[in-house]
């Protein structure tokens, strides 16, 4: 539950992320957090998620603060996030322009939020547009109205793709080109297959045609 009313200001973006890992309703005040809490609803190691999860309280220069840190996110212990080798993960979303403009007033914040983290079994990242706004984040967009198929499902063409990797994995082009459907419509199932992680990718990359994909089993 968030411990920070969340109000919307002239210079803010505000609004809830649905997700099934929220711990309570996913605010966010800007559209970066928006991003970052896409990104982490996509993710396959997600447990759970929480948006303004605590309020820490710290002491600068003889006078007593308090800073509310963005999100918490728990992950499971196999499959964090990359650079993230911790399974609990306290954020701190904000542009890099902004990070450097106030910096000096940010400092003590995060030096707390640090201290804070290790001390609860945890870690404290500040992250910015440079690791949300990548093609990780325009995937997860698109995968997700993938989530919903959108037509009548065909199992048979689901089995399909399943067999032409069986020898290996093979860039969605490929599989259009093997005739089990209309391009459009392979194209559509193998989507599906990638958001309900039957397939799996290199999602890091931009997804097109040229893609290379696997079996879920495919261990490679």
């Amino acid at each position: 539950m968030s411990t920070r009313n969340i109000r919307p200001t002239s210079s803010s973006v505000t609004g809830t992320v649905q997700s099934a890992y929220g711990i309570g309703p996913l605010h966010f005040e800007s559209t970066l957090e928006r991003d970052l809490l896409i990104l982490l609803d996509f993710h396959p190691g997600t447990v759970s998620i929480e948006t303004q999860p605590v309020t820490i309280e710290f002491e600068h220069e003889s006078k007593r603060h308090q800073y509310t840190p963005d999100v918490l996110v728990r992950f499971h212990p196999s499959r964090t996030m990359p650079c993230e080798m911790h399974q609990r993960v306290l954020f701190e979303v904000k542009y890099a322009a902004d990070l450097r403009r106030k910096w000096a007033e940010l400092r003590p914040k995060f030096s707390a939020a640090k201290s804070w983290a290790q001390a609860h079994g945890m870690v404290f990242h500040v992250i910015t547009e440079r690791r949300i706004r990548t093609p990780l984040l325009a995937n997860a967009i698109l995968l997700n109205r993938a989530r919903r198929l959108g037509v009548e499902r065909s199992e048979s063409l689901i089995g399909a793709i399943h067999d032409c990797l069986e020898g290996g994995p093979q860039p969605i082009r490929s599989l259009l080109a093997q005739g089990a459907g209309e391009p459009w419509l392979v194209r559509k199932h193998i989507h599906h297959m990638m958001r309900v992680d039957w397939l799996r990718a290199d999602l890091t990359l931009p997804l097109t045609d040229d893609i290379v994909v696997r079996n879920w089993w495919t261990n490679i």
